[in-house]
């Protein structure tokens, strides 16, 4: 006949202890046995937990800042090389009309 402890109990062996009545005695003495020490240990535990936690959050926000500021950064160069290309192409187009006006055409020579 099984219980709701889920161990199976024969005829005549009913004053078998459960396992989960083991499992009780067994948390019990733990528990009795935890000293003072045991218990600001976990909350030392704890403190330090929750600081990493902070700190992890931090470093993660400057990691965020400086991807957004390095992002930008990015852009603004490429604002600037876009700016350097088109001053480039004006100086070549300034360059080739000052050379055709100064191009001697042989209909112009004495």
């Amino acid at each position: 006949m099984s219980t709701k402890e889920g161990t199976i109990f024969k005829e005549g062996e009913s004053s078998k202890v459960s396992l989960t009545d083991k499992k009780r005695q067994y948390n019990k003495k733990s528990e009795e046995e935890k000293t003072p020490e045991y218990f600001n240990s976990r909350e030392k535990n704890k403190e330090s937990v929750q600081r990493n936690r902070q700190k992890e959050k931090q470093e993660q926000q400057q990691r965020t800042a400086e991807i957004k500021q390095l992002e930008a950064r990015k852009a603004d160069l490429k604002q600037q090389l876009e700016n350097i290309n088109v001053m480039k192409q004006l100086y070549k187009e300034r360059y080739q009309e000052t050379m055709d006006a100064y191009t001697i055409v042989p209909e112009n020579e004495y």
